[in-house]
C-alpha cells in the first residue's frame, strides 16, 4: 500500500513541506465511491486505473492528469472461483459478483471472450468493492473477477 506508507512514514509530509503545500491522504473503503467523490470535487486527486479515469471523471466533465503510474496490473488480475480445477468455460450460467463497469468488469468481458462466451452467458451482480470480500465468504457467491491494485482506494 504505497500511499499508506508514504503517509505513515512521513514521506508525504516531507514533500508537502518542500513545496509549501498541504497534502492529506485519505483511504476510502469503496473504490468507485472514491472516484465519484473525486469527480464531484471532494478531492483534488484520486488514485485509479487509467481506464476508470477515462470513464466516470471524464464523463462528468473532469479533466484529469496522470501523475504517477503505480501499477500495470501485470499478472495481478484474475477471476477467483470457489472449488478446484475450475476453467473459464465453467463460468457459463454462473452468477458473478463484481463492481459493474469497472476495470474488473472489463477483465471479465475479455476472459469470457477468450472462451467464446459473452456477458449474456452469465448472471452479473453489481457488488460494491467494499462488500465483495464479505459476499465471497457467503455460500451463494462463488465467483469474483478482481483487478488487484490495492493502492487504488486512496484519494
Amino acid at each position: 500500500m504505497p500511499w499508506y506508507y508514504a503517509k505513515s512514514s512521513g514521506i508525504m509530509d516531507k514533500w508537502a513541506k518542500k513545496y509549501g503545500i498541504t497534502v492529506d491522504v485519505v483511504q476510502l473503503i469503496d473504490y468507485v465511491e472514491s472516484i465519484n467523490q473525486y469527480t464531484a470535487g471532494s478531492f483534488d486527486g484520486c488514485t485509479m486505473t487509467n481506464m476508470d479515469a477515462l470513464t466516470i471523471p471524464a464523463a462528468g466533465g473532469v479533466d484529469s492528469t496522470a501523475l504517477i503510474v503505480g501499477s500495470f496490473s501485470n499478472g495481478n488480475d484474475g477471476i477467483v472461483m470457489k472449488g478446484e480445477g475450475k476453467k473459464l468455460a465453467d463460468l457459463k450460467g454462473q452468477q458473478i459478483n463484481l463492481v459493474q463497469f469497472s476495470v474488473s468488469h472489463y477483465l471479465l468481458a475479455r476472459a469470457l471472450e477468450s472462451v467464446n462466451l459473452t456477458e449474456r452467458d452469465v448472471n452479473l451482480v453489481n457488488t460494491s468493492d467494499a462488500d465483495l470480500v464479505a459476499a465471497f465468504k457467503t455460500p451463494s457467491v462463488n465467483i469474483v473477477p478482481e483487478s488487484v491494485t490495492p493502492h487504488q482506494k486512496y484519494c
